[in-house]
C-alpha cells in the first residue's frame, strides 16, 4: 500500500511551481506543477524534488536556463525572497519584491524586458520601487551607480552629483578626491580643484 506523500503544494523547485497532487503511478506520487513559461505538467514527485525534472522542457529546448537572462531573472526572485541569500537585507530586507507577473513566469519577464547586451545588467529605475516592466530597464554599471541607494551627494553652485561625477567635473582621479575629502570635508576640495583647474560652478 502505498504510503501518502508530504505536502508539496506551492513550492518551487527550479522553473516548475507545484500545484496540486495529481494522483500515483503505480507506487509513485505525482504532482502538477506550472512552468515559467507558463505550461502546466504532470511528472513524479521525486523527479521534481530532486531536480531530475527541472522545466517542463522548454527551457532545455532553447537553452534558455543557461541564458544571462534568465540568470537575472532567477537572481532577482533569489534576493527578494530567499532570506538567506547575502543580497536579501538590501532588497527584500526592507520591502523590495517582484511583481506577479514576473514572479511567476520567466516567459513574461524575457518579453517584457528583451535580449541583455554584454556590459548590461538588470537595474531599477526608482531604487526603493518594486521590479516591475515600467520600474526595470538594462543598464551599465556606471549608470547603477548612480542609482545605488548607499550613494551619497555633495552640492556646490546649485549642482548636485557624488563623488565619481565630481571627479570628472574636475578631471581628477576619483582617489584623489575621495582622499581630499576624508581631509578635509568637501567643500574645501571642492574649492582646490575650482582653483586649481580654473573652473566656475553654478547654475
Amino acid at each position: 500500500m502505498a504510503c501518502h506523500p508530504v505536502n508539496i503544494e506551492g513550492i518551487r523547485f527550479n522553473a516548475l511551481t507545484v500545484v496540486s497532487a495529481a494522483g500515483w503511478k503505480g507506487l509513485k506520487p505525482l504532482v502538477k506543477c506550472l512552468c515559467d513559461c507558463g505550461n502546466t505538467i504532470i511528472v513524479q514527485k521525486g523527479h521534481v524534488t530532486s531536480s531530475h525534472t527541472k522545466s517542463c522542457g522548454c527551457l532545455f529546448s532553447h537553452g534558455m536556463i543557461k541564458t544571462k537572462e534568465y540568470k537575472c531573472w532567477d537572481r532577482m526572485k533569489q534576493r527578494c525572497y530567499v532570506k538567506n541569500n547575502d543580497s536579501y537585507k538590501r532588497y527584500g530586507g526592507r520591502g523590495i519584491e517582484v511583481c506577479d507577473r514576473w514572479r511567476k513566469s520567466f516567459v513574461n519577464f524575457f518579453n517584457d524586458m528583451g535580449l541583455c547586451h554584454k556590459g548590461y545588467s538588470l537595474d531599477r529605475i526608482n531604487n526603493d520601487g518594486n521590479y516591475s516592466p515600467e520600474n526595470c530597464k538594462w543598464s551599465t554599471t556606471q549608470e547603477q551607480a548612480r542609482n545605488m541607494s548607499t550613494n551619497v551627494y555633495y552640492e556646490n553652485g546649485g549642482i548636485r552629483l557624488i563623488i565619481s561625477d565630481w571627479a570628472k567635473l574636475f578631471i581628477v582621479p576619483y582617489s584623489s578626491l575621495y582622499g581630499k575629502i576624508q581631509k578635509g570635508g568637501f567643500d574645501t576640495a571642492c574649492e582646490f580643484y575650482k582653483k586649481q583647474k580654473n573652473i566656475e560652478i553654478g547654475l
